[in-house]
């Protein structure tokens, strides 16, 4: 089986690049010794989209190459992790997920208890675009005071990562979603060679707490949460193992809380059952939507 590039995607990936099964298998044994993460077969697409761009940086001229760039070059294990787990690369990527959490999911939570410290963790946070979006989105809803109130714990796997969304600091192009006045008040812009950069203030920073972490850690997760935002971060996981990081994501929300998911990946994880009300049982849950699950 090979998979090669269409034509219609963008022009900085219309070199064709040939993917085989062998490649793609080697590439699985790879992640599943280093990062314990599981290809499955009907991930081979996904595989390829996700690092055909990473490769063409690299000016190489197939994934057998990539493969033994990645033997010569122990560092590359974590742009690999990077490429294959990072969903969000600009600010406020899913409006719709911030209209959600403003409009129903805050109000739920903070009615009965406006006093209440909000806890969110966004797991998979990549170079920090969704938790910087999220601080900017609590900003502009809530109070000050409920808003000085607010803890997002941002994760992600890859070091590399997290040491760049410590730094805060993104080009124009992931600002693409926000006004010139969010641009002005949530960000300082640079100057001469860096007039296209732009870094996060300090007022929003100071409510994200970043850190690595892997979901397949052993030990419970961050506990007393009130939101978690996990997306597209279990589908390299295998059935078995998605089930086990589900059931310790919603061990680790408050009652009434919310888990977020990706719409396909929830809907693919609740298919291999017969009795969905059964499932959401199972995990003690009731499904908001499509793609939240909320503790009782």
């Amino acid at each position: 089986m090979e998979y090669q590039l269409r034509p219609q995607q963008p022009a900085v990936l219309q070199q064709q690049l040939r993917f085989t099964m062998h490649d793609f298998y080697r590439l699985k044994q790879k992640t599943k010794n280093t990062l314990s993460i599981t290809l499955t077969d009907d991930t081979f697409n996904l595989v390829y989209q996700r690092l055909a761009q990473r490769i063409q940086q690299l000016k190489l001229k197939s994934f057998n190459a990539y493969y033994k760039y990645i033997e010569k070059n122990k560092e590359e294990i974590s742009r690999l992790v990077n490429a294959l787990t990072s969903t969000s690369s600009v600010f406020f990527d899913n409006p719709q997920l911030y209209d959600t959490i403003n409009n129903s999911l805050l109000p739920s939570l903070l009615f009965n208890n406006p006093s209440h410290n909000l806890n969110i963790w966004s797991v998979g946070c990549g170079y920090g675009t969704e938790p910087y979006s999220m601080s900017i989105s609590l900003f502009e809803q809530l109070p000050e005071a409920i808003y000085q109130r607010c803890k997002i714990i941002a994760t992600d796997v890859n070091s590399f990562s997290i040491t760049a969304a410590k730094r805060a600091i993104f080009n124009e192009e992931t600002l693409v979603s926000l006004s010139q006045k969010q641009k002005c008040l949530y960000f300082y812009k640079g100057i001469g060679q860096q007039e296209m950069m732009y870094r996060v203030k300090s007022f929003i920073k100071q409510r994200i707490f970043f850190d690595t972490f892997n979901l397949m850690a052993h030990g419970p997760f961050c506990c007393n949460l009130d939101i978690i935002i996990c997306r597209q971060q279990l589908v390299f996981f295998d059935q078995q193992n998605k089930l086990h990081i589900l059931s310790k994501l919603l061990k680790s929300l408050n009652t009434g809380g919310y888990l977020i998911m990706d719409n396909h990946e929830l809907q693919s994880i609740m298919a291999t059952t017969n009795n969905p009300k059964a499932f959401l049982q199972s995990f003690n849950c009731q499904l908001i939507g499509e793609s939240i699950l909320q503790k009782k």
